[in-house]
């Protein structure tokens, strides 16, 4: 695996959890 692909595939995880935080927050106002 290719070290660009590594840290793509890191940082749409990171988004991917940081969107469920923020619609899990949004739900709970």
């Amino acid at each position: 695996m290719k070290i660009e692909n590594m840290t793509r595939k890191t940082k749409e995880i990171h988004a991917d959890s940081l969107m469920k935080v923020a619609t899990r927050r949004l739900s709970e106002n």
